[in-house]
């Protein structure tokens, strides 16, 4: 969860390099910012674990004996706690006039250390004063941080839910909890990837909902194959996608997502 955040930061800063015109301002405040709020081998120490950083900073360089990239995994100590100092310095500058959205996916799985630091980042960054705290006025940013997980995989009093009651805190927390499909639902999604209406799409969405219980997963999937075997395809003639309801209504599905994953495995060539 820890190297997805750097990693997308890192690739944020790609896209501030190919479109400079449009972006120079922020690429100024980020400079002036930074320049401002740690010193030079601060900077060196964000551009080791930041490589595209080095487009804002094209003048620094990297001391002697250093190696090329470094990681904010494995420091312990008052090296740790400099380096958590300046990544939070580098993403209150980012978002002081842009709103930035982090996306981390099964965080049922994400270690013990990942998620601290992730919770205590965020924890303190306080959306009122973002650009304030940096001298800042009249930006429009701001930071989201979206986080999914299974809730049958995670206990009510575990780490992770005592993680989002002390980012309740301090920010605004939703919980948004996402269950299978209705029938009317995988109809109406049928009916939209099909571009079809819903009456024709009807008798098929009985059959899709009753083999993969309105899981939205199983419906993506068991199309994909039904499209890949032709049992489901789209035919010039009739100018719509035509398909053989009793056909469909023979084919088997997989159980569970490792049987699905595992036949998705034995189709890949050798």
């Amino acid at each position: 969860a820890l190297m997805t955040v750097f990693k997308a930061i890192d690739t944020s800063l790609v896209c501030l390099a190919t479109n400079f015109t449009s972006y120079s301002p922020l690429v100024n405040i980020i400079h002036r910012t930074l320049m401002s709020s740690i010193d030079m081998e601060g900077i060196r120490e964000l551009c080791a674990i930041l490589p595209n950083l080095a487009f804002i900073f094209p003048n620094v360089t990297k001391p002697v004996g250093q190696s090329s990239r470094l990681s904010p995994i494995g420091e312990i100590g008052a090296r740790r706690n400099r380096l958590d100092y300046l990544f939070h310095v580098l993403v209150k500058s980012l978002c002081s006039t842009v709103r930035l959205v982090f996306a981390l996916d099964d965080m049922q799985w994400a270690d013990l250390l990942s998620i601290t630091v992730v919770a205590t980042f965020f924890g303190t960054v306080d959306q009122t004063s973002i650009g304030s705290n940096l001298g800042i006025t009249g930006g429009n940013g701001g930071i989201l941080l979206l986080g999914s997980y299974r809730d049958n995989e995670v206990d009510n009093d575990g780490f992770l839910m005592n993680q989002m009651k002390y980012l309740s805190l301090s920010m605004q927390v939703t919980f948004v909890s996402i269950g299978e499909l209705s029938k009317e639902s995988t109809n109406k999604m049928l009916s939209s990837m099909l571009c079809l209406p819903t009456r024709l799409t009807s008798s098929l969405a009985t059959i899709v909902h009753q083999k993969t219980c309105g899981n939205a997963m199983f419906i993506k999937e068991f199309l994909k194959s039904i499209i890949t075997n032709r049992i489901l395809q789209f035919s010039v003639k009739s100018r719509r996608w035509i398909w053989d309801d009793d056909v469909i209504d023979l084919i088997s599905i997989s159980k569970g997502v490792a049987e699905l994953l595992s036949e998705k495995l034995t189709m890949l060539p050798p």
